[in-house]
C-alpha cells in the first residue's frame, strides 16, 4: 500500500507541474495576441513569478503547491479577463506609420441570430463594399 501512495503523490505533483504550466500559458500569450496595456502584462507576469519562486522555496508538499495552482489559475483567469476587456484592432497605417486616410479598423459587437457577436472590419479604404465571410463549422 505504501508504495501505491507514494506513486500516487508523485503522479498528483507531476499533474500539478502541469497544470500550473498550462495556467502560465495566458500571461505569456498576452504580448503576442492582446492589446493588453504593458503595465498590466508586467504586473501579470512579476505576480506568476513571485508565485514559481514560492513554489521552490516553499517546498513541493501538496499543502503548498495546490493554493499555488489555485493562484495560477486565478492569475490566468483574470488575464483571459483582461485580454477580453482590452480586445482592440490596431489602425492601418501608411509606410510612415501614420494612419492610411479612409482606411477602417474597427471591431465592434453585433447580433447575429440572436446572439451577441464580435466582428472585426479592416480595410485599407472604407468606401470599398465590405465582404462578410461566415465560415461554416460542424453544426452547419
Amino acid at each position: 500500500m505504501m508504495l501505491f501512495t507514494k506513486i500516487a503523490i508523485i503522479t498528483l505533483r507531476i499533474l500539478i507541474f502541469i497544470l500550473m504550466f498550462l495556467s502560465i500559458l495566458p500571461v505569456v500569450l498576452l504580448p503576442i495576441s492582446t492589446s493588453v496595456p504593458p503595465s498590466i502584462q508586467i504586473l501579470f507576469a512579476m505576480i506568476e513569478g513571485a508565485l514559481l519562486v514560492a513554489v521552490f522555496r516553499l517546498g513541493f508538499s501538496l499543502r503548498v503547491m495546490l493554493p499555488e495552482l489555485a493562484g495560477f489559475v486565478a492569475i490566468a483567469l483574470i488575464a483571459i479577463f483582461a485580454s477580453q476587456v482590452f480586445a482592440s484592432t490596431p489602425p492601418i497605417l501608411d509606410a510612415n506609420g501614420k494612419p492610411l486616410p479612409h482606411s477602417i479598423a474597427v471591431l465592434e459587437k453585433v447580433k447575429l441570430g440572436g446572439s451577441e457577436e464580435w466582428i472585426t472590419i479592416r480595410g485599407k479604404d472604407s468606401r470599398n463594399p465590405l465582404l462578410l465571410f461566415l465560415a461554416g463549422g460542424p453544426v452547419c
